[in-house]
């Protein structure tokens, strides 16, 4: 995944990020017309420490399918086995129920065996859910919200 140039132009990849010690991160997600699950799980798993995990979806448009076949869209995510035990609570909040959102919150899901809460509030009447509530905890406290 490509973040941006270097101070000597050179690009700046994923795998040079280091991410500090954080307790709550919040993060909102903007498509601008490309897949974003992958970069966002692959940026997760580098975050070892998170107990509390703030998402916002702003994804208002469809991906397009113009990306080069070595973009990270086409990639998995990696880091499979890595486990973020030490999440506790998720709060997602403008959930659409669309298929990127839905892969992201199971895939988070079965990353954190020891999480508690996860709330998700959404605009609209009847999201998708997928197998969310299923897939949650037994000691997980599922809600969902509508504003």
């Amino acid at each position: 995944m490509t973040l941006g140039p270097r101070m000597d132009s050179s690009l700046l990849l994923m795998e040079d990020i280091v991410i500090p010690n954080v307790d709550i991160l919040g993060l909102s997600l903007e498509t601008n017309e490309h897949a974003f699950e992958r970069s966002v799980l692959r940026f997760l798993t580098k975050c070892h420490g998170i107990r509390e995990l703030r998402l916002s979806f702003e994804i208002r448009d469809e991906v397009r399918s113009y990306c080069s076949p070595n973009c990270i869209c086409h990639t998995e995510p990696g880091a499979e086995g890595v486990l973020m035990l030490a999440l506790r609570e998720v709060y997602i909040i403008n959930f659409d129920g669309d298929a990127g959102e839905v892969y992201v919150v199971e895939q988070l899901l079965q990353r954190a065996p020891g999480l508690t809460v996860l709330t998700i509030a959404s605009e609209a009447e009847d999201p998708s859910l997928g197998n969310i509530e299923s897939s949650c905890p037994a000691d997980c406290r599922f809600e969902l919200l509508w504003y």
